[in-house]
């Protein structure tokens, strides 16, 4: 669909520029078969480094072990690495050679070209290749980590490859989250990722919470895993939560090439306003984005741990300072809530350095990245515009406004946003603080003070932020009386904003409902916001969507109460936090039995995948117009 603008578009400058990251990933496509080919080669190089690290003993019978140490006269582990080493290097050495191969071999001259990521590539595995052969203990994690980057890149590749290919590319959001979990649910069974063995449906469902950026754990991610286990906990959780950023943003975006105009006019704000040709840019920005956020994040709480309270006051090392920062930073800014302190932010709920870095990226993260970019854009146009201050130029009608100004689904996502932070932290501070008042006797556990009101009135203001769906909490939620546990359960169902890693029915959502409800009321013929009318399908969509995740709770509830013998309101607490992906849960998550278990895997995944695919389906699905119309006909509603 063409885009009204007042003046056309201008010829792209990088036309003639060297390759980029979109030429990387889109310029003349590669075979599947090649691309799996490729990803095949990858992903046995990786194993390579999963046997070595995964195993605190070499996985081989000691006979074959035993005869190869006699003759190498080496010892059993040395020699395991070291043939597990040249085989690594031997497949990457075929990948290179392909890559460098098929290039060579293309017809046009434009794509016989590596791009710079290319090279990149190229020069970071020489480094530690060299690095290796010279002693340097770093050479050969250099040449891991380029490893795992070129399997996500070529990951990225097939992804983009299917795309193409599949008449119905809605698929692929849960096929690549069912890939995720398939992937790293073994990982997680590797010896030396847990202190002790664990269940392969625990490890399916400590997957499938990272995966889906959840937070819920049937066993704790402090004492039960190792290093080497929250490391890979860690990746996935930052693979689920990119992923569905860069999908939910990229159709987002890719709204207008199945809407009426007058449907692409009202929408189009709503999603950023964003068109297709800068549909690559903004992934760019998103990945850049996340980097920053997540590496500013980890600097600042840097110094901010203290001893941990299984440490016996002993400090932390700079190492462990530095993986809980990555970690919680991470974790954060997906709205995981998974947690290496023992007991989330329990035990630092009187540090307000953490909280001031923590409920940021909390937020950030939970706004969406079209929004963010909506106030980058705004930010770096009154920049230049002070800059270069153009005044000759100040009689001229503008010609592009997007910069200038939110957008409509940036104003819904700011007010919407800020009306819950508000509404949620006084309605959990009012919950707590009128037992202390009634006039029944009711059990508190302090007497009434003001600092203990503005201890109250912190742990709320927290629990406000991280219910919509970090899923960190400064107080044990079952320690919360009933109305705050209902008004958790409240932000939990509306969770965070389109394109961003928060789960939920969404803002945007919750919004167009109630603005529907406010325009039937007022008896208007259309439902409008900011001086704007959004379109009747919208409305729709988004009761749809709301409609399909009561449903999902509804159902998932009633199976585990036929089953489970906990209190209802710690039932619904447990679906509400795995279908909306928070986290949060009233203490019941390690008790449940199987069946409960493989229930709330399955209300984890729908609850990440499920609304969005439905979403998609909605808008791309392919429309037959009907050469008929049915009478119309009163129904009574009330």
């Amino acid at each position: 669909m063409t885009r009204l603008d007042t003046q056309p578009d201008s010829p792209d400058p990088s036309a003639a520029a060297p390759p980029r990251l979109h030429q990387f990933i889109t310029t003349t496509p590669l075979p599947i078969s090649r691309l799996l080919f490729r990803l095949l080669i990858l992903l046995i190089t990786v194993t390579g480094s999963v046997l070595v690290h995964g195993f605190y003993s070499p996985p081989l019978p000691d006979w074959a072990l035993n005869s190869m140490a006699h003759i190498l006269q080496e010892s059993d582990e040395q020699l395991y690495i070291m043939l597990t080493r040249l085989l690594q290097f031997l497949f990457l050495a075929i990948y290179w050679y392909d890559v460098i191969h098929v290039s060579i071999k293309r017809k046009n001259a434009s794509d016989r070209r590596m791009s710079w990521i290319d090279y990149s590539f190229i020069s970071v595995t020489i480094l530690g290749i060299i690095l290796h052969l010279a002693g340097n203990a770093n050479g050969w994690p250099i040449l891991e980590f380029t490893t795992i980057t070129l399997t996500a890149t070529e990951l990225w590749r097939l992804n983009s490859a299917l795309a193409r290919k599949l008449k119905r590319p809605a698929l692929l959001l849960p096929l690549s989250f069912f890939a995720l979990i398939t992937i790293g649910t073994p990982l997680l069974k590797l010896p030396s990722a847990t202190t002790e063995s664990i269940s392969w449906l625990d490890a399916l469902f400590t997957m499938t919470s990272a995966v889906c950026v959840t937070g819920l754990a049937v066993k704790n991610t402090a004492i039960d895993f190792t290093p080497f286990g929250q490391t890979i906990i860690v990746i996935f959780i930052q693979l689920g939560g990119l992923g569905i950023i860069i999908f939910a943003s990229m159709f987002a975006l890719m709204l207008g090439r199945s809407l009426s105009l007058k449907e692409n006019v009202s929408l189009s704000q709503m999603l950023s306003d964003q068109p297709m040709h800068k549909i690559t840019s903004f992934v760019r920005f998103i990945v850049i984005t996340t980097i920053a956020f997540e590496t500013i994040g980890a600097f600042l709480l840097l110094p901010m741990w203290g001893p941990s309270p299984d440490s016996f006051g002993e400090p932390l090392t700079f190492l462990q300072r530095l993986g809980m920062s990555y970690f919680h930073s991470i974790s954060a800014f997906c709205n995981a809530g998974f947690d290496i302190t023992g007991d989330s932010f329990f035990y630092y709920r009187f540090n307000p350095g953490i909280f001031l870095v923590i409920i940021p990226l909390i937020i950030l993260g939970g706004l969406g990245f079209p929004v963010l970019g909506n106030l980058y854009a705004m930010a770096r146009y009154r920049y230049r515009d002070r800059k270069n201050n153009p005044t000759r130029f100040t009689n001229l009608p503008p010609v592009d406004l997007t910069p200038r100004r939110l957008s409509l689904h940036s104003k819904i996502v700011l007010t919407t946003t800020v009306s819950l932070l508000v509404i949620g932290a006084l309605a959990i501070t009012i919950s707590e603080v009128v037992p202390y008042l009634s006039m029944t006797p009711k059990a508190v556990d302090e007497p009434f003070s003001m600092m203990r009101l503005g201890r109250i009135l912190a742990d709320a203001s927290f629990m406000s932020v991280s219910s919509r769906t970090a899923g960190f909490y400064s107080v044990p939620t079952e320690t919360l009386h009933t109305p705050s546990q209902l008004t958790l359960i409240a932000l939990m169902i509306v969770g965070g904003s389109p394109g961003s890693t928060a789960g939920g029915v969404k803002t945007t959502i919750i919004a167009l409902l109630f603005l529907s409800i406010i325009a039937n009321m007022r008896q208007r013929p259309d439902v409008e916001a900011y001086k704007r009318t959004i379109a009747k399908t919208a409305i729709q969509k988004a009761g749809t969507i709301f409609f399909c995740y009561m449903g999902l709770i509804i159902t998932a509830t009633y199976l585990l109460t036929l089953t489970e013998p906990f209190p209802f309101i710690d039932i619904l607490f447990e679906v509400v936090s795995a279908a909306t992906t928070t986290g949060l849960s009233l203490g019941i998550t390690q008790e449940l039995s199987p069946f409960a278990k493989i229930v709330i895997i399955a209300v984890m995944f729908l609850g990440r995948v499920g609304p969005l695919a439905l979403l998609t389906a909605l808008v791309f699905s392919h429309k037959h117009k009907l050469s008929y119309k049915y009478p119309h006909e009163e129904v009574v509603l009330g």
